[in-house]
C-alpha cells in the first residue's frame, strides 16, 4: 500500500494491472513471466537492465524454451508486454498516461473551515468514548469531535458562537482549534481559554483544545481534499483504471495519514473544559473525554445496567422492563418482587431498583417501595429523586427532559422504571394524573400507558388543613379506610366505589337530589385533594359532612339492588307467582313451549321459567330490551315495566289456550258480569289464575263463605252483598290501572 500511494505510485499500479490481466486470461506461467517483467521494469533505471529474452529465460530456468516463447507470444497479443526493438526486448504496456501528481497538485488549496466541517468522522475519529466515566457510573458516554480554524481576526465569542451554533451529537463536544498559519500557538491557547470561559454559563458540555501541530494537520487535510476533488472533478478517469487504482490507494492513504496526524493532535493538544475553565489539562483523548463527563454530569447517579443505560434499548430489553415493571405493581410486598429463576427482568430489579434501596424490607419484615436509601448508589440517585418532588405541574415529560440533560444525563432506557418507583413509594402523599384524569390506582394499564407515553402523566403532592383533617378523619372512618394520615388514599377510596357503580346507578335520577350532587361532584372530579376539599365544600355548602358524603353513596350503590328487586316483583305478579320461589313457572312454561312463533316471547319464557331454580334475573330482563339491565336509564325502566305486563299477560293467554293442543293447563280462565243500576253498563271482568292463585283464592273464598254463612236466611242480601264487593272491587281495579 506503501508503494501503491507513493512516489513510484504508477508504476506500481502498472505492474498490478499488468499481473492482474495475466492471470485472468493465461497460466501461471505467463503470471510468472508478467512478475519478472514488473520487477525488472520496476527497478531498471540506473541498473542498466533491460527487459530481454535472456533475463526472461533465467527467471524461469524449469519452463522450456518452446513453452517460454508461445506464453510470451501470447503476453504480447494480450498487450500485457510490447515489443521494444531499440531495446532488443519488452516493456510493459502502459495503459494510463494520467499524471496523478500534476492533478493532486492543481487541486490543492488552502484549507478552510468548510473543509474542515465533518472531517473527523470521515477519517472514522468521529467520537471520544468516556471509560473511566464509564467504568465508574454505568453510563456510557462519547463526545463529537469536531475541528475549527482561528485566524488572526477571529475571537472567543466568535469561536463560542461556532461552537454553540454546531448541533449536537452524542453526550457533549470536544473541539479542536487549529490556527490558520496566521497566529502563534499562544494565540490559540488564549482564544480557547477564553471561549472556554464565555461557555461555562450556557450549561454546554464543550471541552476545547488548541492543536499543537496545526501544519501536519492542515497539509493532510488538504491533501486529502485535492485528492477527492481530483477524484470527483477528472471524467477521464472512468476509463482508466490504472490512474483510478493508483488515485485509490492515494487516497487510502491520505486517509490513513490525517487520522495519525488527528490523534496526535488531539493527544497533545491542551484542553479546557467548558463546565470548569479555569485549569487547562494535556492528556490523552479518553482522559480528557472522562474529565468532561464528570465535570459536564456531576448528578449523575450510578447505575450499571448494560440492559437499559441507553437511550434507544432493544426490543428484547423493553419487554423484559415491561415485565419487571407489571412485576413491580403486583408484587411489590414480596422479596425480589416475587420473580423466580433467572429471567431478564431480575436483571433489571438487581441493577436499577434493588442498589438504590428503592425496594426493601422495612423493619416489620414487610417489603415496599421507598425512598432511595442516603448511603452507596442510593445517595447518588438524590439528585435526580428531587427532580420529581420539585416538578409541580411540568408532568413527567419535563421530568425526563431534565433527567436527559446535564448535570443527570440519565438514559431514556431506565427512565420509567425510576418514575414507577417513585409513585409506588410516595402512593400515599402524591396523586398520579393521566391526560389529567385522576388514577385511583397504579396497576398493569397504568404501566402499560407510562412506557408509551409518560408525557401524559403529571403527580401533585397531597397536603391539607387542621379543618380538612378532622373532616378527612371522619370520612375515612365512614369508609373503612385505616390510614387516614393522607388524603390520597380517602379519595381513592371513595373515587372507586363512585367509580364501580352501574352504568344505571351513575345515571338515575331516582336518588335524593343531595346523592344526585355528591354523586355528580365525585365522578367528575379529576383531583382527590380538589374533590375533598374544594369539590365538595362547594357542591354541599352547610350540608357538608362525613356522614352526608358516605350515606350519599350508599343510596347510589343501593339503587340497582332497588332496581332489580322492583323488577322481580314486577315479573312475579305478572306471572301470578311467589317472588321468592317463582314455584311452578318451570312446568307453566314447559306447557306454552312453542306455541308461538314470537322469539322474543321465547326466550322471555325460557328466562323466567329458570328462576324457579335460582336462575339469572339479569339476563331475563336483558331479553326485554336487548341491553343489560344495569345499563338502563330511568326511561329503561318505565319501558321494562311495561313489556314485564306486556309478557304476562301473552304468557296466561297462551296457558288459557295451551288445552287447544293438548297441553295441560296451569291457569283457569273466569269471567264475571255484574249489574246493579239499570241506567248504567253492566261490568265485564275476565282473568286467568294459576295454580298458586287458585288455591289461595279456594282459601279466600271459604273465608267469605263462613262470613255470609253467620246468617243462615237472607239468601238474596247474601247474592247482593257479593255483587256490591265484586263491583267494588272492580272500580278499585281500574283506579290501579289509571
Amino acid at each position: 500500500m506503501a508503494l501503491a500511494a507513493g512516489h513510484d505510485s504508477g508504476r506500481f499500479s502498472l505492474a498490478f494491472e499488468a499481473i492482474e490481466r495475466a492471470g485472468a486470461k493465461g497460466s501461471p506461467a505467463h503470471v510468472a513471466l508478467t512478475k519478472t517483467a514488473a520487477a525488472l521494469e520496476f527497478f531498471r533505471n540506473g541498473s542498466g537492465l533491460a527487459l530481454a529474452e535472456d533475463f526472461l529465460a533465467l527467471s524461469l530456468p524449469g519452463l522450456e524454451d518452446a513453452e517460454r516463447s508461445r506464453a510470451i507470444a501470447d503476453l504480447l497479443e494480450w498487450a500485457v508486454l510490447i515489443r521494444q526493438p531499440r531495446l532488443g526486448g519488452y516493456a510493459l504496456f502502459a495503459g494510463s498516461d494520467f499524471d496523478l501528481e500534476e492533478a493532486i497538485a492543481r487541486a490543492t488549496s488552502p484549507v478552510d473551515a468548510a473543509l474542515l466541517e465533518g472531517l473527523p468522522q470521515r477519517v472514522g475519529f468521529g467520537f471520544a468514548t468516556a471509560k473511566r466515566h464509564y467504568f465508574v457510573t454505568g453510563t456510557l458516554r462519547t463526545f463529537a469531535i469536531s475541528l475549527y480554524l482561528v485566524g488572526a481576526d477571529d475571537t472567543a465569542d466568535e469561536l463560542a458562537a461556532g461552537v454553540t451554533a454546531r448541533a449536537a451529537r452524542g453526550s457533549g463536544h470536544l473541539a479542536l482549534v487549529l490556527g490558520d498559519g496566521s497566529v502563534e500557538q499562544s494565540a490559540v491557547e488564549a482564544v480557547c481559554k477564553a471561549a472556554a470561559k464565555g461557555l461555562k454559563k450556557s450549561g454546554l458540555v464543550v471541552a476545547l483544545g488548541a492543536a499543537a501541530n496545526g501544519y501536519a494537520l492542515r497539509d493532510s487535510a488538504a491533501e486529502l481534499a485535492a485528492v477527492e476533488r481530483v477524484l470527483r472533478d477528472h471524467p477521464q478517469l472512468e476509463g482508466d483504471r490504472i490512474a483510478r487504482r493508483e488515485l485509490a490507494a492515494r487516497h487510502s492513504t491520505c486517509v490513513d495519514r490525517l487520522h495519525r496526524a488527528l490523534e496526535t493532535s488531539l493527544d497533545e493538544a491542551k484542553w479546557w473544559l467548558a463546565p470548569e475553565p479555569f485549569k487547562p489539562m494535556r492528556e490523552t483523548l479518553p482522559i480528557v473525554a472522562s474529565a468532561l463527563a464528570d465535570a459536564g454530569y456531576p448528578a449523575a447517579p450510578v447505575l450499571k445496567s448494560e440492559l437499559l443505560q441507553r437511550d434507544r434499548p432493544s426490543s428484547n430489553s423493553m419487554a423484559a422492563l415491561r415485565e419487571l415493571c407489571h412485576a413491580m405493581v403486583s408484587r411489590g410486598d414480596q422479596a425480589n418482587l416475587g420473580i423466580t429463576g433467572f429471567p431478564a427482568e431480575l436483571g433489571l430489579y438487581l441493577t436499577v431498583i434493588k442498589p438504590f434501596g428503592l425496594h426493601r424490607e422495612d423493619a416489620d419484615g414487610r417489603f415496599d417501595f421507598c425512598e432511595p436509601s442516603p448511603e452507596g448508589p442510593g445517595k447518588t440517585l438524590w439528585p435526580a429523586w428531587r427532580v420529581l418532588e420539585e416538578s409541580g405541574d411540568g408532568g413527567l415529560g419535563e421530568v425526563f427532559k431534565v433527567w436527559a440533560a446535564p448535570p443527570f444525563g440519565i438514559k431514556a432506557g431506565v427512565m420509567p422504571a425510576l418514575a414507577l418507583a417513585y409513585m409506588l413509594a410516595y402512593r400515599e402523599t402524591v396523586a398520579v394524573y393521566a391526560d389529567g384524569v385522576f388514577q385511583t390506582g397504579i396497576d398493569d394499564v397504568t404501566v402499560d400507558r407510562l412506557l408509551q407515553r409518560p408525557a401524559d402523566f403529571k403527580f401533585r403532592i397531597i397536603d391539607r388543613t387542621v379543618r380538612e383533617t378532622a373532616f378527612l378523619g371522619s370520612l375515612a372512618s365512614q369508609l373503612g379506610v385505616e390510614d387516614a394520615s393522607t388524603s390520597l388514599p380517602v379519595a381513592q377510596a371513595l373515587f372507586q366505589r363512585f367509580e364501580a357503580l352501574p352504568v344505571h346507578a351513575a345515571r338515575t335520577t331516582r336518588v335524593s337530589a343531595l346523592a344526585q350532587t355528591v354523586r355528580r361532584t365525585v365522578l367528575k372530579s379529576r383531583d382527590p385533594e380538589a374533590l375533598l376539599f374544594d369539590a365538595l365544600p362547594e357542591a354541599l355548602g352547610d350540608d357538608l359532612a362525613a356522614e352526608t358524603v358516605h350515606n350519599a353513596l350508599l343510596e347510589c350503590e343501593a339503587t340497582y339492588p332497588a332496581l332489580l328487586a322492583e323488577m322481580r316483583q314486577a315479573i312475579a305478579r305478572a306471572l301470578g307467582v311467589v317472588p321468592n320461589t317463582f314455584a311452578g313457572l318451570t312446568e307453566r312454561a314447559a306447557a306454552i313451549k312453542g306455541l308461538t312463533n314470537d322469539y322474543a316471547f321465547e326466550a322471555f319464557a325460557d328466562r323466567v321459567a329458570s328462576l324457579e331454580g335460582h336462575g339469572d334475573l339479569e339476563g331475563a330482563l336483558s331479553v326485554l330490551l336487548h341491553r343489560p339491565a344495569h345499563g338502563w336509564s330511568d326511561r329503561d325502566r318505565e319501558q321494562a315495566l311495561t313489556e314485564v305486563a306486556r309478557y304476562g299477560r301473552r304468557f296466561r293467554e297462551l296457558e288459557a289456550l295451551a288445552v287447544v293442543r293438548d297441553r295441560r293447563s296451569h291457569t283457569e280462565t273466569l269471567a264475571l258480569v255484574v249489574g246493579l243500576d239499570p241506567l248504567t253498563p253492566p261490568l265485564l271482568r275476565s282473568f286467568e289464575l294459576t295454580d298458586s292463585e287458585k288455591q289461595a283464592a279456594a282459601c279466600l273464598a271459604d273465608h267469605v263463605l263462613k262470613v255470609l254463612q253467620t246468617d243462615p236466611d237472607g239468601r238474596r242480601l247474601k247474592l247482593a252483598a257479593l255483587a256490591r264487593a265484586i263491583a267494588a272491587l272492580a272500580a278499585e281495579s281500574e283506579v290501579e290501572a289509571a
